[in-house]
Order: C-alpha cells, then structure tokens, then sequence
C-alpha cells in the first residue's frame, strides 16, 4: 500500500507538514512513513532533520501546556466561571515566554478580573498587556471600560479614542462602551445612538443588553427594560441574573 499525492499542495510543505505533525506529538517513527511515495520520505527525512536542529518554539512542551491552559480558561470562561477562567489563565502567564502571548493572557486576566467586579486589579492587568503592546486595541478598550466603571470618564474616553485609532480593536465592544461613557455622563441621546449602533451590528457582545436595560430603566421605559434585562440573563450573565432579582416583584 502506497499514499497517492492528489493536492496542489507542492510536496516540501506537504513533507514538513508531516515531519512536523510528528515532531508535535512527539511521534520519531511513523508507522506509515514506509508508505509515502520515495521522494516524499527524503522531503519528510531532511524536514525532521531541520525541526531537530531547529525546534520550534511552538513544540516546547511549556508552550502547548500554556495554550491548553489558555483554551480550559477561554471554555470556562464561556459558562461564566470567571474566577476559576482567572485561574486557568494565570498558569498560562507562568508556563509561556512568548511575550505577545503574555500581552493576549494579561489582557484576558484583566477581563476576567473586570466581570469579578476588581476593577483595580483588572487595570494593572491591561496596562501589563499595553506595556508589552502599547498599540493594542483590545487591551485599551478595556482599560477604557475599567476606567469608566470607576467613575474616571475621560481618562476612560481617552483610552477608548486611543483604541480606535490603532484600528485592531473590536468596533461592536467600542460602541457598548461609548454608549456607557455618555450614559454615565448623563448624555443620553449620545449613549442611545451608540447603543443602537452596537445592537445593529448583530453581534454577542458581554453585557450590551445588561447595560442597554439599564439606560431603558433610567430613561423610565420599564417594559423594554426588562425586556432587555431578560434577554442578558438569558445569556447567564451573572451581572444582569443579580439586577434582575433586585428590580423584579417580590
């Protein structure tokens, strides 16, 4: 039995493609290697040689360890676990040396952080991620939000203007936190018109509907309030299941 070749994909990268599938689950002879074509086995031989002179940083066993660290934390997180997610994430920060990856789990420690309602201690998070990638959109808007929340709305702004002109942040996430500056600033008409362009664009977004409900509230618009109250609980935002039992009937 032989494999057949039937991609466009040229044969070298087919042949380090399997030299370094191989070297990433740490598999040195491969049962099937006698059953690709000759010229394939010499491109995959002389791809194993290069990774064993040359290892990539990826293959380092503290490196996959970290991103499946990463990963449990990103799942949890998704059940809104955040302290455990927090946990998960800082085994990450303590297993990688890749300083961009540091800058990602900083930032997600600092969210993480931002959802336990430490607002402090989440900004000593994103700005650990910004001293690392001081053009990192995300980070800044969420330093942006975080100022926001403690009540610092134009060093708040700042950061959130600061994020829009890097252009890699998430345009949806600047629209909610817009919303929410002006809002706390009493500006209404400004944080309806930047709610309404964040729902427009169709996206899940963390607490859009939560904060949304609460500006309806304020505006006195109780039934569209707890509509959207609802529709966050819903999504199990602890957040709004907490508002939610404190503004229903008893």
């Amino acid at each position: 039995q032989q494999w057949v070749q039937l991609t466009e994909v040229p044969p070298e990268i087919v042949g380090f493609s399997l030299a370094f599938y191989c070297e990433l689950i740490t598999l040195n002879s491969p049962p099937w290697k006698k059953m690709l074509p000759q010229s394939l086995q010499i491109l995959f031989d002389h791809a194993a040689a290069y990774l064993q002179k040359n290892p990539s940083p990826l293959l380092n066993p503290d490196e996959l360890s970290a991103q499946e660290f990463y990963q449990k934390a990103l799942d949890t997180a998704d059940s809104h676990e955040f302290a455990q997610a927090y946990s998960l994430l800082k085994k990450s920060l303590n297993l990688t040396s890749d300083d961009y990856f540091k800058a990602e789990i900083h930032n997600g420690l600092g969210y993480y952080l931002l959802r336990l309602g430490e607002l402090k201690n989440a900004s000593i998070h994103f700005h650990k991620a910004l001293e690392i990638l001081p053009s990192y959109g995300f980070a800044l808007d969420n330093l942006g939000y975080t100022y926001i929340r403690l009540g610092e709305l134009e060093t708040g702004k700042s950061c959130l203007i600061q994020a829009k002109n890097t252009g890699n942040n998430d345009l949806a996430y600047q629209y909610r936190n817009f919303a929410l500056y002006h809002m706390m600033n009493e500006e209404m008409p400004q944080a309806n018109t930047y709610f309404r362009k964040a729902l427009e664009m169709n996206k899940e977004v963390d607490l859009l509907e939560f904060y949304y409900a609460e500006f309806l509230l304020i505006r006195g618009e109780q039934k569209a309030g707890l509509e959207f109250l609802t529709k966050a609980v819903a999504k199990g935002e602890p957040e709004a299941i907490k508002r939610l039992a404190e503004i229903k009937p008893k």
